[in-house]
């Protein structure tokens, strides 16, 4: 639900604002370090609040607006945050050593390469990746408010607690809820308050099932990497999913599949003394195919194939980009290449064109990114160059957002 902004005032603050995030990094010359921090858990019950209007005040600062901007398009979107975690808490009382580590959904920061990160009180921070994985829908940003000139007292962002739902069982239809984000792109720290419809609801978003957490809490475009909270304060999940039109259906991702995944992001975001840069964290094990149809190679694709139909119909599957470094790259791929098969696991899929195939390369391209490719697998492809009949091998590695696109 990452949307185009729809304020100028908004717009203009992003023009000025959006900057990479220098980030000085712990560790000495040739030290490779994990990116370790603590996550709050409680079980639900340590807190007791007189009022909702109470909680609010304690948990509003925990959410924020996040706004981002592309290199290569001029559109500028929005979406919520939740900060999960601070540093510098258990080593030091030095606040120059303290960040925010922010969740949010993959899809609000996804072909984009600036952040900002705006917290309760209007307070504008650059904001920088440490990861993200399309396939949960989870991204964390980390913003580092004193190379900013914050001081302590003007930073209006708390961590918010977490609370165990363990298996799901522990949340129960009926509970009452609350959803905080900022709705439209415009309107941060807004609050709605609704109750669970259901704690395991199949759903498919962006062609992928998920189990997600529904409530009939009001959520608008925006509303994305927002929290959902209990009465008592604690996180359930992240906003991520609704249906336009439609009143009542919105759903959230478990707050404890978000955390592995969480994990995994900050666990393998490490400082590369040899290249003076933080590599990004990934989830291991994550394989994308990373194609897409009719574009010449958008943010995250490693290869782009273009219906030629209406005048080749013979190959009408026709590379029209190939990215530098990626396993397309390597295999040998070249820009002018007309597939004309994919074979995978002894499985072969012919590209045809036909009455009821028109757009065979979309379809090639929904054939591949739906195999359920694991690290070391390999596709044979057969394509035709020059007259001749060329098959190349591409063998998938590590899925690395951010990256060239894969690594060992």
């Amino acid at each position: 639900m990452k949307k185009k902004l729809l304020s100028l005032i908004t717009i203009l603050v992003l023009a000025f604002s959006l900057s990479a995030c220098t980030v000085v990094p712990s560790g000495g010359s040739g030290f490779t370090q994990g990116y370790n921090v603590t996550v709050n858990v409680t079980t639900g019950n340590e807190h007791t609040y007189t009022s909702l209007v109470e909680m609010l005040d304690a948990v509003r600062p925990s959410v924020v607006e996040i706004y981002t901007q592309s290199n290569i398009s001029q559109g500028m979107g929005a979406g919520s945050g939740i900060v999960i975690s601070r540093t510098g808490l258990e080593t030091a009382n030095d606040f120059s050593d303290d960040e925010f580590i922010i969740l949010t959904c993959h899809h609000v920061i996804n072909a984009t390469d600036y952040y900002l990160v705006k917290d309760i009180d209007g307070n504008d921070y650059s904001a920088s990746l440490i990861g993200g994985d399309p396939e949960s829908d989870i991204a964390v940003l980390r913003v580092y408010p004193y190379a900013q000139n914050f001081t302590e007292d003007k930073v209006k962002l708390s961590v918010a607690k977490v609370r165990d739902i363990g298996d799901k069982a522990k949340l129960k239809v009926g509970e009452e809820v609350v959803a905080i984000g900022n709705p439209l792109g415009t309107l941060g720290g807004s609050v709605t308050k609704g109750i669970v419809s259901s704690v395991d609801r199949s759903v498919n978003v962006a062609g992928q099932q998920m189990e997600l957490i529904q409530t009939d809490c009001a959520t608008n475009n925006g509303n994305s990497g927002g929290g959902l909270f209990d009465v008592q304060g604690n996180l359930l999940g992240v906003t991520n999913a609704g249906y336009n039109g439609f009143q009542g259906l919105n759903f959230a991702i478990p707050i404890d599949d978000v955390i592995s995944v969480y994990t995994s992001l900050v666990n393998t975001f490490v400082y590369d003394a040899v290249t003076n840069k933080y590599n990004y964290g990934y989830v291991e094990g994550r394989v994308r195919a990373c194609v897409e149809n009719n574009h010449s190679l958008s943010f995250g694709s490693q290869i782009a194939i273009y219906d030629y139909s209406s005048n080749f119909r013979a190959f009408p599957a026709c590379v029209m980009g190939v990215k530098e470094g990626s396993v397309y790259d390597k295999a040998g791929f070249k820009v002018g290449d007309m597939i004309t098969s994919v074979t995978y696991k002894g499985q072969t899929h012919n590209v045809v064109y036909n009455v009821l195939h028109q757009e065979p390369a979309y379809e090639l391209v929904e054939h591949i990114n739906a195999l359920e490719l694991s690290v070391g697998d390999s596709i044979e492809f057969t394509v035709s160059r020059s007259n001749s009949t060329v098959k190349l091998t591409v063998t998938y590695e590590q899925f690395i957002y951010g990256d060239t696109g894969y690594r060992k």
